[in-house]
């Protein structure tokens, strides 16, 4: 009985290492591929999707077509940014951006930005380039609406 135990468990050793080892080469062969995040709760646990490269354009689109606008942004300017940290728990990003020249803003990083909507946190990343409009209520300025450069 003690041989067959350990016969088996090597062989699910060897068919795991297998298995990963099929996994890492047929996404690192996908160089093209995205992975994307389908829910906060998702995000918070580190799950991300791998997708092929013609949907994740299409799965982008379709996210920031369901995207509500808020009604009280209206007129305010989208702005280029790049993104450099996303901070899931507390829903908000650092972001730098360029000269805005309608509020008189020179280019800067600015650090812990609220986000209203925290669910379409999860689908941003370090690096990624969207537009923001934000509003100023009550002393503080949080970021309404984004959507995704591609």
């Amino acid at each position: 009985m003690m041989k067959v135990l350990k016969r088996s468990a090597l062989a699910g050793a060897a068919l795991a290492a297998t298995s990963l080892t099929g996994l890492a080469q047929e996404q690192g062969s996908n160089h093209g591929g995205c992975f994307v995040t389908l829910s906060p709760t998702e995000a918070t646990r580190g799950i991300r999707h791998w997708r092929p490269p013609s949907s994740c354009v299409d799965w982008y689109k379709r996210i920031a077509n369901q995207r509500p606008t808020q009604a009280n942004s209206e007129g305010a300017p989208w702005v280029r940014v790049v993104v450099r940290k996303v901070d899931l728990p507390a829903s908000r990003i650092t972001v730098s951006h360029g000269a805005i020249p309608q509020i008189r803003m020179p280019a800067m990083t600015i650090q812990n930005i609220p986000v209203a909507d925290a669910a379409s946190l999860a689908s941003l990343h370090e690096g990624d380039e969207l537009d923001i409009q934000c509003e100023h209520r009550g002393g503080v300025v949080r970021v309404v609406n984004f959507r995704m450069k591609w």
